[in-house]
């Protein structure tokens, strides 16, 4: 009896705890041995849009400012200058974006366990070989080292997939309802921050909307749940990127830019006439 209740402990907390552990120890350390990359980009618009997320916008002030990056939405970047700000050393600015990053990690637990919810040793490789495999890319491992806003807006829409995985199983949340719309609204708002943050991250949200149409139960469990969804992205989307779509439009013709430019007829000061 006592293993029994071991295991269980290991199996709903120990597991995902000591993944969440290991991603982290993996970034700090591939961060020190690598060392921060600060690349053209992040003198270029990663300092620029930063100032801009901390301070207001200049889009209408500025001429040509940082090309064509000028209009991208720039709350991704707001830590970095905040760090800078405070004069935090090199080192530890990549240390917290890197732990920014490795909060995917877990997320990529959560939708192993969510594909792949049983006990036993079989089951616990699989979950961990998923999560290995799906950020063993060289592409996650090279943003980890950059100021870019990529990797923190891929990992709030990798939390949001996880948390609408979360809320499929209809039989277990039958006498949970409210909790699950509560679990849906927070998957809503972290996938309208990560496209405020980064708007090529829509896969992401997409992705979380098309897992909540094959939610199990009732049809009005289902549509509760993609209200609960659609409302709070929608008011995190218009809360924290309402005021720079605005400025985008007034300055470069586009609220969404850099996409549907010819659609908006859209121009970046002193880059396009």
């Amino acid at each position: 009896m006592h293993g029994q209740i071991t295991y269980r402990l290991w199996f709903r907390v120990a597991e995902p705890v000591v993944v969440t552990l290991v991603f982290f120890f993996a970034a700090m350390v591939w961060v020190a041995v690598q060392g921060g990359a600060v690349t053209w980009d992040t003198f270029n618009h990663h300092l620029y849009l930063g100032r801009q997320a901390i301070e207001g916008s200049r889009l209408t002030h500025d001429y040509f400012a940082a090309g064509s990056m000028s209009c991208q939405y720039p709350l991704g970047y707001a830590f970095l200058v905040a760090m800078l700000d405070a004069g935090l050393s090199g080192e530890t600015i990549f240390q917290v974006l890197a732990l920014m990053a490795a909060v995917s990690g877990p997320a990529c637990w959560l939708v192993a366990w969510c594909v792949v919810p049983f006990a036993g040793i079989e089951a616990l490789a699989l979950r961990l070989s998923a999560t290995a495999l799906a950020l063993t890319g060289v592409l996650w491992w090279k943003l980890l080292a950059q100021t870019s806003n990529d990797a923190i807006g891929m990992s709030l829409a990798i939390w949001a997939v996880a948390l609408a995985l979360l809320c499929v199983d209809g039989a277990w949340w039958a006498s949970r309802q409210r909790l699950r719309w509560a679990i849906c609204g927070l998957a809503g708002a972290l996938a309208g921050l990560a496209l405020v943050i980064k708007l090529t991250q829509f896969v992401g949200v997409a992705a979380a909307l098309c897992i909540l149409l094959f939610a199990k139960g009732r049809w009005i469990d289902r549509i509760k749940c993609l209200f609960s969804f659609c409302i709070a992205a929608i008011s995190v989307i218009f809360w924290a990127g309402g005021s720079w779509g605005y400025e985008a439009w007034r300055a470069c013709g586009s609220p969404i830019y850099p996409f549907m430019l010819d659609f908006f007829q859209s121009r970046v000061p002193g880059v396009t006439q």
